[in-house]
């Protein structure tokens, strides 16, 4: 009964299991995100069918350095 309850002066072992579960659980949820996101990638990524040579047409659509320096 006395291992339920919360300790009022933990210890250093008490304090880092403390922090290790919470860490430990961020990084397991972090893997999980970068294997979602790479399986997601994945599907939808084509490589482009470009070859050495070809003529392409680039949009200037969103770049913003096309005015020059400022000074």
């Amino acid at each position: 009964m006395k291992k339920n309850l919360p300790n009022i002066h933990p210890t250093a072992k008490d304090l880092d299991d403390m922090w290790k579960r919470p860490c430990d659980r961020a990084a397991r949820c972090i893997s999980e995100a970068e294997e979602y996101n790479n399986q997601s990638w994945d599907k939808s990524h084509m490589e482009p069918a470009f070859k050495e040579g070809d003529q392409v047409l680039v949009s200037t659509l969103n770049s913003n350095n096309l005015k020059g320096p400022r000074k």
